[in-house]
């Protein structure tokens, strides 16, 4: 094989594994954000009165990572009642859901 031969043939590979290890890091980020989705979706979260509004705040965590708007005096009153216990949701289409449900914003 000539020198020239053996030289392309090189690059080709050079190319070849190059392009596969892209391949590979984008597949791997890929897998990684949907780990991340899938670990938000499983989180447990609680809906509770924190200063005289709902908040939502990750199970085990003293800080809500939303609070909301809707005064508590707006909110049914059994509905308030639970709300000043604390209701345990799976996933953040749960908590999405109770929140259109109770017309929280």
């Amino acid at each position: 094989m000539s020198l020239y031969g053996r030289m392309l043939g090189g690059l080709t590979a050079l190319v070849i594994m190059g392009g596969s290890a892209a391949y590979v890091a984008g597949a791997g980020n890929r897998l990684l954000e949907s780990a991340k989705e899938t670990a938000a979706e499983l989180s447990c979260y609680i809906l509770k009165e924190y200063n005289g509004t709902p908040a939502l705040f990750r199970d085990g965590e003293e800080e809500p990572v939303a609070v909301y708007s809707t005064p508590m005096e707006d909110i049914n009153p059994a509905d308030a009642e639970k709300l000043a216990e604390g209701i345990r949701m799976r996933g953040i289409s749960e908590v999405n859901r109770l929140l259109e449900d109770l017309e929280i914003s």
